[in-house]
């Protein structure tokens, strides 16, 4: 395919390119096939001494067809229009080298069928199809004029219903490209049924094994911190470590951001501390604040403590310096340097991943760059680099991750190609209907008219053609009302045509069988046609070949006319029912076409799917974690480092608070009736497991409260209740304008993260009276419009 058919291609369905495609197979293969045959039969046609250049126009026009075949999708757009241009050329302007009969015959006829076949070849490129069709048309008019030809059909007459047929071509393939537009549009409609319930899902399981992995992790270590347990502390550092191990593995991680600032300077806090789990002075210069993404954040700090774990275990100083800041260029530059012994990196063994795994590897794997450089007796310098904007050969791409199309698609492929060929089929039969009422209504009826007195009785023609007439409105109305062209009526429909057929075949006279007086001979397959489509090869072979023998015994019971009469006739019933038996043949090439486009619109659908359920993820946890990565991170990164103190009633009360929060954030996953005082006893319950008597009091009828308002009215009650009261009391009173939280506690001490200003669309006050705080919560939701 050419870079500009598959640009074309972009935007459109699975059922309309394979129409496309198949619309192309076909009128390339039709077309060869015809006028391979009827050129044989042309050869039957000519003077004797025509017979040698007729042969040599054959063998031209035939390879032209064959090169054209083989090169369906191969070779370029003009290549494949020279050759189709070839095809018309060469017979139409060579009637002069073969004679008047080869003008009235064989010539008109393969240049009719090519007229029609342009059509479907060249469907997505309508001008190149009606330009040939005019070329077509030319060279026969050229051709004709030239040779002088023998009595016969007018070439304006000829040029008439070529027009005409190419015209029907056209619209019979516009036809079916709405059918599969339609098919496709309702693939996708269902399509994207299935797509936003995979979603759903996949969003749901997705937040449990997120929040589970909080639960686990995070939430239980800053529980216990809150708890304020008395016992040993020296297990908190490698906890803290891992649970930021754990949420930095967790996919959408990367989609918040932090102050690696901060980070970095928890680490040279703890360092500093007297009873630091590292044996390490860190001396630190950082320009902050460095915000950038949380993944990389977290990659250069589990970086440096591994750094500085290995200055403490093998560099043989007690000293090491931490420069943080951002270069000329916008690059987040952090370096750790020691003067201790050094040693040379390249020796290292493979089984120490120290180097390899937590500086070089993890930078390399999130897109950025991690270097050692050491020498003996010279020290260490350890240096990580996050540049703003992470090259294409460092980094993978920003946003969620693209999902490969899998190879075999699921049950929608039989669905869908269960929708395609279902339409596509009514549409061919629409089309076929259309094409038979216009050749007997617009072609047909002016022969049919010119040569009544050629039948025997004249009221036979008369009959048939009525039938033929009412034959197709019975289905016309079938069609309209949705229903299918099958069983009795489709029987009894092909019945009457093959009636109509024998009428005339029988009742025409001798001089005009197979000529244009026998206008139900090129019709008749039509009618049938749109009454069988869809059925076997069989069975539409079958019907076209009762319609020739039915033609032919009267033709044998006059007698046996000569050679150029019988190839006449041949090419005649050739280019009439070999055409209508390669549009039955199109039915299987149609049902192919469905197959492949149901399973290319199922792989397209799961890529679809997979794309969304990726980006809808990569969301979520943008919006649902980022205010816990600027929180809970820090706190972490506190307590690994030792720069934070357990035993600190600051400390305990930030790490209650953060766990009420996340107790709160498990709650919003529960599917309960009553979310807010769900959520609110999440908060209760962190209270309650330090000790903390909290009564709850609700008053007024269940309402429905968004999500985020639902957290700022929580958060102040998790902030008074992590504050470490004796006693609390929370409140909720809902009406039907305003929805109000508030607590009741000891003023024990100072509550933080209560905001006293307007928030809208929720209001925070705080007033303090002696030994009691009371905070309150208001939101008043805007009035419903109309």
């Amino acid at each position: 395919m050419t870079s500009t058919e598959g640009a074309s291609a972009v935007g459109t369905g699975a059922g309309e390119r394979e129409v496309d495609l198949a619309a192309e197979r076909y009128g390339v293969g039709v077309r060869a096939t015809v006028i391979s045959l009827c050129g044989v039969f042309g050869i039957f046609t000519v003077p004797p001494g025509r017979v040698p250049v007729t042969v040599l126009l054959v063998v031209v026009t035939v390879a032209a067809c064959a090169v054209r075949w083989w090169g369906l999708r191969r070779l370029p757009a003009g290549v494949r229009m020279g050759l189709d241009a070839t095809a018309v050329a060469v017979p139409g302007l060579g009637q002069p080298l073969m004679g008047p009969q080869g003008v009235n015959i064989w010539v008109m006829v393969i240049l009719g069928i090519a007229v029609i076949t342009f059509q479907y070849e060249w469907a997505t490129r309508p001008a190149i199809g009606l330009g040939l069709a005019v070329l077509t048309l030319a060279t026969y008019g050229v051709g004709y004029g030239l040779a002088a030809p023998a009595p016969g059909p007018s070439p304006f007459w000829v040029a008439a219903r070529q027009t005409a047929e190419c015209a029907l071509a056209r619209v019979s393939y516009l036809i079916v490209r709405a059918k599969a537009r339609e098919a496709d549009r309702a693939t996708e409609r269902e399509a994207a049924g299935r797509r936003e319930a995979s979603v759903a899902a996949a969003r749901r399981a997705a937040g449990r094994a997120y929040l589970a992995t909080l639960h686990d992790t995070a939430s239980a270590t800053l529980l216990m911190v809150s708890l304020g347990d008395t016992r040993d502390w020296s297990w908190l550092p490698r906890r803290a470590h891992g649970d930021l191990e754990a949420l930095s593995a967790v996919p959408g991680h990367e989609a918040g951001r932090v102050d690696l600032a901060e980070l970095l300077g928890e680490v040279a806090r703890g360092a500093a501390e007297p009873d630091a789990a590292r044996a390490v002075r860190v001396s630190a210069r950082i320009d902050g604040p460095l915000m950038m993404p949380a993944g990389a954040a977290l990659a250069i700090l589990h970086g440096v403590g591994a750094a500085l774990d290995n200055v403490a275990r093998h560099a043989e100083v007690d000293e090491a310096e931490l420069r943080a800041g951002r270069d000329a260029s916008g690059t987040v530059t952090v370096e750790l340097t020691d003067h201790g012994r050094g040693f040379i990196p390249a020796v290292v063994s493979v089984q120490r991943r120290g180097i390899s795994g937590s500086v070089v590897g993890r930078m390399e794997a999130i897109g950025g760059h991690g270097t050692v450089d050491s020498r003996p007796g010279e020290g260490t310098r350890v240096r990580w680099e996050w540049p703003t904007t992470p090259t294409a050969t460092d980094a993978p791409e920003p946003g969620p991750p693209r999902a490969e199309v899998p190879a075999e698609p699921g049950p929608e492929g039989r669905i869908a190609f269960r929708e395609i060929h279902g339409r596509l089929v009514r549409g061919v039969r629409w089309a076929l209907l259309i094409v038979a009422l216009t050749v007997q209504l617009g072609l047909c009826l002016p022969q049919f008219l010119a040569h009544l007195g050629s039948y025997h009785p004249p009221s036979a023609p008369v009959v048939a053609y009525g039938v033929l007439v009412a034959v197709a409105v019975c289905t016309a109305g079938l069609l309209a009302s949705g229903r299918d062209v099958s069983g009795w009526p489709r029987w009894c429909g092909v019945g009457l045509v093959l009636g109509a057929s024998a009428l005339c075949a029988v009742t025409v006279g001798a001089d005009q069988r197979l000529r244009e007086g026998d206008w139900a001979f090129g019709l008749v397959g039509w009618h049938g046609l749109y009454l069988l489509f869809g059925l076997s090869v069989t069975a539409i072979g079958v019907f076209l070949g009762a319609q020739v023998v039915l033609t032919a015994i009267p033709v044998a019971l006059t007698g046996m006319p000569d050679v150029a009469r019988l190839a006449t006739m041949g090419m005649f019933a050739l280019s009439v029912c070999g055409f209508q038996f390669t549009v039955g043949v199109l039915a299987r090439l149609l049902r192919r076409s469905a197959e492949t486009a149901g399973s290319a619109a199922a792989r397209e659908e799961e890529l679809r799917t997979r794309e969304a359920i990726a980006e809808q993820m990569h969301l979520d946890h943008e919006k649902r974690y980022a205010a816990l990565l600027r929180t809970t991170v820090p706190l972490l990164a506190g307590l690994a480092h030792g720069s934070l103190d357990p035993r600190d009633g600051q400390v305990r009360h930030r790490c209650a608070l953060e766990a009420a929060r996340m107790r709160r954030l498990f709650a919003e996953a529960d599917e309960v009736p009553d979310r807010l005082v769900h959520e609110l006893r999440a908060c209760i319950d962190v209270a309650e497991r330090a000790g903390v008597t909290v009564g709850l009091a609700v008053r007024g009828a269940r309402r429905d409260v968004p999500r985020d308002i639902r957290r700022k009215l929580a958060d102040p009650v998790a902030a008074v209740l992590a504050a470490g009261p004796a006693e609390a009391r929370v409140t909720v009173v809902r009406t039907g304008s305003r929805v109000r939280v508030s607590v009741v506690g000891d003023a024990t001490a100072e509550p933080d993260g209560v905001a006293v200003k307007e928030t809208p669309p929720v209001a925070v006050s705080r007033t303090a009276d002696g030994e009691r705080v009371w905070v309150e919560a208001v939101w008043e939701p805007a009035p419903a419009a109309g």
